[in-house]
């Protein structure tokens, strides 16, 4: 909205020209209200920037990167949220790369905590962990004898200890929630 009247759509760049200033409401597709441009997370930094003369060579990476992927797409400028939000490029934003673990050491061990767990709190989920410690411990040891295939046995024992830490978890909440509900069903 400038001066009261509806105008737009602009990128990033336009907003100096169109006289879009921090105070300025606008709106995009799946926003459910309008909004001070400052109040926007990716227009707020692009102020930011613009008045400090700064530009996040980060950013100009990714973006760089994007153009490269999608040389056609004429959204490459659209920050990613409102790519996201607008629905033109169908590009959703892409999560952020996880820490690589270390495969030169051994993952941890919770085949003793993934059956403990599996005894007192959820036997069905708790299975599922045990059965991804096991073969977490599996493949280390594989990797131990092999040298071929050993770098490529260490990546999968490190994948199935991911997976077991996430199932023996799964498995302490859903025991949790059953004991929540067995001792509020008992009293």
């Amino acid at each position: 909205m400038i001066d009261g009247r509806q105008r737009g759509p602009f990128e990033l760049s336009q907003f100096k020209e169109a006289g879009i200033r921090p105070d300025t409401y606008v709106w995009c597709k799946e926003m459910s209200d309008w909004e001070k441009a400052r109040d926007v997370a990716d227009i707020c930094r692009y102020f930011r920037r613009h008045l400090a003369g700064i530009t996040d060579t980060t950013e100009n990476q990714t973006s760089a990167h994007a153009a490269d992927n999608h040389p056609s797409d004429p959204d490459n400028d659209i920050p990613l949220r409102f790519r996201y939000m607008v629905g033109k490029s169908g590009a959703a934003p892409e999560p952020p790369s996880g820490i690589q673990p270390d495969t030169s050491r051994p993952p941890g061990n919770i085949l003793l905590l993934a059956v403990l767990l599996t005894l007192l709190c959820f036997p069905l989920t708790g299975f599922v962990a045990i059965y991804y410690s096991f073969m977490s411990n599996r493949f280390w040891a594989e990797s131990q004898k092999q040298t071929e295939k050993a770098e490529e046995y260490r990546e999968t024992a490190h994948e199935y200890a991911r997976q077991a830490k996430m199932w023996t978890g799964i498995t302490f909440f859903l025991g949790l929630i059953l004991i929540a509900f067995i001792v509020r069903f008992m009293a």
